[in-house]
Order: C-alpha cells, then structure tokens, then sequence
C-alpha cells in the first residue's frame, strides 16, 4: 500500500482536486462525521461524487449496518468506522471514557463559521463555548482556540456515529 495516498474531502471540488494532484483515493467526510467536517450530509456527498471521479473514494459520517450497503450502491470503495467501535472490546479506550459515550445521553454539537464546520462530544463546558462565541465574534482565529481546547481534551471530536457504537460493540 505504499504506492497509495488517500485524502480526507469535504466537497467534490476538493476530490477533484485530490485526484489531479496525484491522490489515489479520497475519504468523502460528510456532516455526520466527528472533527472537521462537510456542510453536506454523507449520502449527498457521496451522489455528488458518483461519476465525477476516477480513483476510488470511501466515505464516513453517519454509517452502521443498515447504510453500509447504500454507501456502496451510491459508488463509495467502502466505508470508515469509527465511533462506531469505541465501545468495542478492542477499543483503546478506559471504561470510564467507554461510559461517557454510552446511552441515550449522547449527544454532539457542530461549531464554525459558516465556511469550515467541526462535530465534538455534546455538552461542551460553558467556558468552552463562551470563549469561542467571543473569539469568532471578534472575527480573531477561532481554530486555534479550538485546537488549544482539543489539545487539551476539553473537546472531543465525536461523529454521529457514536450511537451506533453500544449497537456493535
């Protein structure tokens, strides 16, 4: 696989762009997905990119057992889980992180500007959020706060994906 480079996108613009760069595959990020992520839902994505493209794309945000199969109807490789595992036995995580994303409590939020839109874990501190509300109202550079709080776990990029996991596991 060292002959192969694939690259996380968000719009078809940026696959097209990846494949005339030379890319041999794109990971297609729809809104559904923790961390960085599309302004368009998975499955529009994904409807968008079919025929568009000649190397292979893969998607992820908003997968499980019952769209995992639809995802490759609509011409996606394949498909990337990830929240989806974290409650797995397998799982790098302790079980006291396992339990902060079990139940019916979870929940994510999306913050940004309109142009770049981020998913984390659902409540966020009150300090988090006001901080980035000043920062982005202020028009200063709201990422790096943002990567300062992810740096420090005080966010967590979390997918919708996270409520499938307790199903998998």
């Amino acid at each position: 696989y060292a002959d192969r480079l694939v690259i996380e996108v968000l719009t078809v613009a940026e696959a097209k762009s990846a494949e005339s760069a030379g890319f041999t595959g794109v990971l297609a990020r729809g809104f559904e997905s923790g961390g960085r992520v599309s302004l368009e839902s998975t499955f529009s994505l994904l409807q968008r990119l079919s025929g568009e493209l000649s190397i292979p794309y893969w998607s992820q945000g908003g997968l499980g057992p019952d769209t995992a199969a639809a995802a490759l109807l609509a011409g996606a490789a394949g498909v990337v889980l990830a929240e989806q595992t974290w409650l797995a036995a397998e799982s790098p995580f302790t079980k006291a992180e396992q339990d902060r994303f079990k139940g019916k409590s979870v929940d994510t939020i999306t913050l940004g500007d309109g142009r770049t839109t981020y998913r984390f874990l659902s409540p966020i501190d009150e300090e988090v959020r006001t901080t980035l509300d000043r920062v982005s109202a202020s028009h200063s550079n709201w990422k790096n706060r943002l990567a300062e709080y992810v740096a420090q776990g005080r966010l967590i990029a979390v997918g919708q994906d996270i409520s499938l996991a307790e199903r998998l596991a």
